[in-house]
């Protein structure tokens, strides 16, 4: 079948507007192919050189010699390694060239003719093909457009590949973004962000929050008389312990130095209901920064941190993110004060 030249392209340029993704740029070229040719089946198929298979991905097929789509077959029985090693992509006496495929031998294959399809660009990703039972002699058109749109086809896979990878990178940056490199924990940004959306749905659905701050007491003795190398060890263990002892819903992070933030939005209806739940956060914290902690060949015998708490009514005063953190800190320095006698 003739196809004028402008209405191919008229195909091509739509086929290109209409593409969300391959299968929308692959379904129209294969349907243009099918009628440019008039080969009874062309397909896109994906190499997997790893398992040496073949598998074809889309198909364009006239009823009477179908490829089916999801069809897999062991690479070396295939026209399109050969056609690969031979660097042989058009052929319209497969039986007496390809005679010791037998695969082409069963389906009574008798012109076959491929482009390679590649991403990244020294790979090749599978092959774009076309096939028939009766002996056609393809034009030099029909190649070149053939192998135009496998390039196009190859854009698209690596146009896929780079938004994965842009996706993952992304996400990588920004859980970098978010997390202190020390202990691994959430930093400051992430710990703003987190209770922004909890004082936020506790608005919307009338629960308490509850801030916590927590302060490593001695820590700079801790850098002064070990080294820094022991004080990093600490600040990790510390992380560590609190992340394990605290419930899923709780939210902690690294404030800086030597000092932590949980957040948590309580079960509690009523204040009485929530001090309670403030007085059992505030002795599991203790529980877990107390005790020994082995930093090198030393063991620490450490007495645990000082904890303030704010908590944040449903019904009270609408407060920010800082002034909520402001009134823990200045809580947890009051305790500071009353554990050392006032100093």
């Amino acid at each position: 079948m003739t196809m004028n030249i402008d209405t191919v392209l008229d195909r091509l340029t739509a086929a290109l507007e209409q593409q969300v993704s391959l299968e929308t740029l692959v379904r129209p070229l294969l349907a243009l192919f099918e009628e440019m040719t008039g080969m009874e089946s062309v397909y896109l198929t994906r190499i997997d050189w790893d398992a040496r298979a073949q598998q074809v991905i889309y198909a364009k097929n006239q009823q009477q010699f179908a490829v089916p789509e999801g069809l897999t077959v062991p690479l070396a029985d295939t026209l399109c390694a050969r056609a690969i090693e031979e660097r042989h992509f058009a052929e319209s006496d497969v039986q007496t060239h390809w005679s010791a495929v037998g695969a082409a031998r069963a389906m009574g294959i008798q012109t076959y003719f491929s482009a390679p399809v590649m991403s990244p660009p020294t790979e090749i990703f599978g092959t774009l093909c076309a096939i028939s039972p009766r002996s056609v002699t393809p034009s030099a058109t029909s190649l070149k457009l053939l192998q135009l749109a496998a390039d196009l086809i190859s854009g698209t896979i690596e146009r896929e590949r780079l938004i994965v990878q842009l996706h993952a990178d992304s996400q990588a940056m920004s859980r970098f973004a978010l997390t202190d490199p020390l202990t691994q924990l959430p930093n400051r940004r992430a710990l703003m962000r987190s209770l922004a959306r909890d004082l936020a749905k506790a608005r919307r659905l009338g629960l308490f929050v509850l801030v916590a701050f927590v302060d490593l007491d001695g820590f700079k003795r801790i850098n002064d008389e070990h080294g820094h190398d022991a004080g990093d060890q600490f600040l990790q263990q510390i992380s560590h312990r609190l992340s394990l002892g605290l419930r899923a819903g709780d939210f902690i992070g690294r404030f800086g130095g030597d000092e932590f933030v949980i957040s948590t939005l309580l079960e509690a209806t009523t204040p009485d209901a929530a001090t309670a739940e403030v007085t059992g956060l505030v002795g599991r914290l203790s529980e877990l920064t107390q005790g020994q902690f082995p930093l090198d060949a030393l063991r620490l015998d450490y007495a645990g941190a000082s904890i303030g708490t704010a908590l944040v009514r449903p019904d009270g005063v609408a407060e920010t993110i800082e002034q909520v953190i402001a009134r823990a800190d200045a809580a947890m320095y009051a305790v500071k004060k009353q554990r050392h006698g006032g100093r």
